[in-house]
């Protein structure tokens, strides 16, 4: 024997509120939402009653748990047709007050961390979360990986080219690998910047300056104790050789033993 269907065709929607009408298709008395009835508008009110009211979700809740699949659970999987299948529409259209960021949703697609534009949004967003002064080296350094993944950014990193990638997408002065992340892997082309940056820019010394001072202390005082344990087995002077071969001969060892403290 057939179910008949329900008749709806007595019913004025004109007189319904849209929470009345879904209501009813809550309640079975409609077997879906009449024609032209889901817009933008009559889901924003519906979503938002149901989410905040009904449900009472809170900001964290509706980041993690709102999708499509989860709509449909109260019978507003439909609601997609007028958000074009983008929950993000949803969400920011619906609860506009809660600011809610693309990147704080449960999926994230690669699509958009492929974006350049959208990394360096991130990043400035994670730098008013934080209080990060954008011209201050050791600010720039509170910017790691455990960071950045917390706040759901881990593939920015991915596709960004890692933390000093990003932080150059804000940092407001000109700063180098060295200054501002622990740096993983020195390789001897990174060696010779850096040996060179320290001669010659942020110390500014001369050849005679050089042989009379250097040692593995300034190294490590200049964030740089890395590039002398991880590469040069601990002498400046392997150091030194790399960056400036042949010029830096009669420095004497005696000088170079240094322990971080």
């Amino acid at each position: 024997m057939k179910k008949r269907r329900k008749n709806t065709s007595n019913i004025d929607y004109t007189k319904l509120t849209s929470i009345e009408v879904y209501d009813y298709l809550v309640a079975g008395k409609i077997l879906k939402f009449p024609n032209g009835f889901v817009t933008p508008h009559n889901m924003k009110e519906i979503v938002r009653e149901v989410v905040l009211n009904r449900l009472k979700l809170t900001r964290e809740e509706i980041c993690k748990k709102l999708s499509y699949i989860y709509l449909r659970k109260y019978k507003l999987g439909g609601s997609k047709r007028a958000f074009n299948s983008n929950i993000f529409n949803l969400i920011t259209y619906c609860f506009p007050e809660m600011d809610i960021k693309y990147w704080e949703l449960n999926k994230v697609e690669n699509s958009f961390w492929e974006k350049e534009k959208n990394r360096r949004e991130f990043m400035l967003w994670l730098t008013q979360k934080e209080n990060i002064d954008l011209t201050s080296i050791d600010d720039l350094r509170i910017f790691d990986a455990k960071l950045i993944q917390k706040y759901g950014g881990s593939k920015a990193l991915k596709f960004g080219g890692g933390v000093y990638s990003l932080i150059l997408l804000v940092a407001e002065i000109d700063v180098k690998e060295w200054q501002v992340v622990k740096m993983p892997v020195w390789t001897e082309a990174k060696v010779k910047d850096a040996v060179k940056w320290l001669i010659e820019e942020q110390l500014r010394w001369t050849h005679e300056e050089v042989v009379k001072n250097i040692s593995a202390k300034v190294f490590y005082e200049n964030n740089l104790g890395g590039l002398l344990s991880k590469y040069c087995d601990h002498s400046p002077i392997r150091a030194l050789q790399i960056a400036y071969p042949g010029q830096y001969t009669k420095v004497r060892n005696s000088r170079l033993e240094y322990l971080k403290k």
